[in-house]
């Protein structure tokens, strides 16, 4: 029932437009095998109760899936998929002109990774590609190999995200704007102005996102 509950809100919330939720499971990179219809969501019980109850749709993009309703994102295509790419989920929200909501959440978006991925030729600094093989389940007899493309730290490494610095940056810029109280302490900020606003931080300092205590280290 509260969960039921919690979706009619989101769904109200969201009124005619498309509504993903993360699916998000990191067993990938372990296994090597990522089932579309039923590997688990492991991002908490509302992301799983709607993949299983409510979705019209799960994409197959292996570790960072999506599920939702209305018109689903298109496949990222080719044998490597980067989940954080010009093809991406997140690249098709900014597209769209998606909005990024934070719902009773701590501000923490996964969306970070692909603005690190987009913003430069190389990438962040403090990260390097990984590549994981494996295969993407979509019924008994279709699959399909692929390399996925993760954007790792190194080994040793203290990386490290002022979230709270990021997020009241983005509430003094006015861009993310607090929801109504029914809905405690929620964000939404569009996708696109997220990304072009932290693009131009990582164009002028490439560590913007960094903690200051674990800045240092990684300067050198």
């Amino acid at each position: 029932d509260l969960m039921n509950r919690l979706v009619r809100q989101l769904q109200d919330l969201v009124g005619d437009r498309s509504f993903w939720i993360p699916a998000y499971n990191y067993d990938f990179c372990k296994t090597g095998h990522f089932d579309v219809r039923s590997t688990p969501a492991q991002v908490g019980a509302l992301p799983e109760f709607f993949r299983t109850k409510k979705a019209e749709w799960r994409s197959d993009t292996p570790v960072f899936s999506t599920s939702g309703t209305g018109r689903p994102p298109d496949s990222i295509p080719g044998e490597v998929v980067d989940p954080f790419g010009e093809r991406s989920e997140f690249h098709q929200l900014c597209q769209r002109r998606g909005l990024l909501l934070f719902y009773g959440v701590p501000f923490s978006p996964t969306h970070t990774h692909y603005v690190e991925r987009t913003s430069g030729p190389v990438g962040p600094l403090y990260r390097y590609d990984k590549f994981f093989r494996g295969t993407i389940r979509y019924s008994d007899v279709e699959e399909r190999a692929v390399t996925l493309k993760y954007h790792v730290a190194p080994r040793g490494v203290t990386v490290k995200y002022d979230m709270p610095r990021l997020k009241s940056e983005l509430l003094e810029a006015g861009l993310m704007q607090s929801l109504p109280p029914q809905f405690g302490r929620s964000y939404v900020v569009s996708a696109a102005a997220l990304t072009a606003f932290w693009h131009d931080r990582l164009h002028r300092d490439p560590f913007h996102f960094m903690d200051a205590a674990c800045r240092p280290e990684l300067e050198r």
